[in-house]
């Protein structure tokens, strides 16, 4: 609102009230170029909290395509500091749809929405702001269960989750103040038409933020290039290789599997290892070559379970399809495929028939299986065994009835192997 505009605003008042409304009038006026001030910085900021906050969604992302492997933000994961074991937990996903994803359509949407503001009408301009400050409240809603869940049932945070949620509480007081500064009676009297400093603010923060992000998709650490370095050495077995001390051991632990459970090796083994694991978990598919490696060296020795339980609903069609498989004895065919074809927001039943055809079962039997449910509860109690015991987030393995450390150095062969030697050695005669 300029100066001539309050001028004519309150021309009447003045000629009414004479020197009173001429001191009023004054006093409106710096009141009003105060406010108009103040909501500019504030969308100037909001649109400047949203870019960051892409930035800490990038690099969530970049760090989950190494699985977490080189750590969060450069931190290595411990048990209480655990970007894995939170972005795959039952909370890492709504709708089917990685939060990775909505935060970066959150994000995007706040700037802009805040960005467009600056060339509509005042009339709309009111209403953007009305849906961003929509926007940033569901936001703050869903963090704020998001930290919760991190902080009751998986005691483990998220750096990167955590600084998103940073974000989002800024904007959300951003949006609380920008809400309060113009008295309703002057909205309709405010112009929203950007000076040039603005957008030189506005351009200036973008071209920055551009170059952020390149620069961090340059220089994100490899996995890849740091296994190179080391191949071909001896292993070694890491600092981080040891047990879960926040999951206490299960003594009876061989009551957790029965003769329906998907199984590998010595049957008359005293070593059991039992993997639960969620064919729509990355980290999973990632582990899976480790088990494998791992099956492949003890399974004169060691008795091997897996015990498929749904993190997220999306995966029960597909845990009931490799027990369907198992039937024709093509459980681990089913497993590995599913991960070969692993996708955001599961596989349609579709393709669970496809590769059923492809891996060489009987087709029509596992269609009536897959579409009565036959291993629907089955399924679920898989998941509420593991609940039981403390588990709510995959993989988790357990050796002899001790829980494995979610941790880089905990989820190798090399450490699996190691962790085997010593219930091996320990129970010879």
């Amino acid at each position: 609102m300029s100066v001539q505009e309050v001028t004519i605003f309150y021309v009447e008042d003045r000629n009414k009230h004479g020197k009173v409304g001429t001191l009023r009038w004054a006093r409106h006026t710096a009141s009003c170029q105060l406010n108009l001030d103040a909501r500019f910085y504030m969308r100037r900021w909001m649109y400047l909290v949203a870019l960051l906050g892409l930035l800490v969604v990038a690099r969530l992302y970049l760090d989950s395509q190494q699985n977490f492997e080189l750590g969060c933000l450069g931190f290595e994961a411990t048990e209480q500091l655990d970007c894995g074991k939170v972005v795959n937990s039952a909370a890492g996903t709504f709708l089917g749809i990685s939060n990775i994803v909505w935060g970066a359509l959150f994000y995007l949407t706040v700037a802009l929405l805040s960005l467009a503001r600056l060339f509509v009408a005042p009339a709309l301009e009111m209403r953007l702001k009305q849906a961003v400050t929509g926007m940033v409240g569901v936001g703050v809603a869903y963090t704020s269960y998001l930290v919760y869940y991190q902080y009751a049932v998986l005691h483990a945070f998220c750096i990167l989750c955590l600084l998103s949620a940073l974000m989002v509480g800024t904007l959300a007081v951003l949006a609380y103040i920008d809400g309060k500064r113009i008295p309703p009676e002057r909205k309709k009297h405010a112009t929203s038409k950007p000076e040039k400093n603005e957008m030189r603010t506005y351009l200036l923060s973008t071209v920055l933020f551009v170059i952020v992000m390149v620069a961090q998709v340059v220089t994100a650490p490899s996995v890849t290039a740091q296994k190179k370095n080391v191949a071909g050495g001896k292993e070694t077995v890491s600092a981080e290789c040891m047990y879960d001390s926040n999951i206490p051991p299960v003594r009876d632990w061989y009551k957790l599997v029965g003769p329906d459970d998907i199984a590998l090796g010595n049957p008359r083994a005293r070593v059991g290892v039992i993997e639960f694991l969620d064919p729509n978990c990355p980290h999973c598919k990632h582990l899976h070559p480790y088990m494998q490696e791992v099956i492949k060296r003890y399974k004169d020795r060691v008795r091997f379970y897996i015990k498929p339980m749904p993190i997220w609903q999306i995966s029960v069609p597909q845990i009931e399809a490799i027990y369907l498989a198992a039937e024709q004895g093509k459980a681990w065919e089913m497993l590995e495929k599913q991960f070969e074809y692993q996708q955001p927001g599961g596989l349609p039943p579709e393709k669970l028939i496809a590769i059923a055809q492809e891996i060489g079962l009987d087709v029509e039997a596992f269609k009536e299986g897959l579409a009565s449910g036959k291993y629907r509860r089955k399924t679920l109690m898989n998941r509420q065994q593991a609940q039981a015991i403390g588990i709510n987030s995959v993989p988790k393995v357990l050796i002899n009835g001790k829980p494995l450390a979610n941790r880089v150095g905990a989820l190798t062969a090399t450490c699996i192997s190691h962790l085997i030697e010593q219930e091996l050695g320990a129970r010879k005669p």
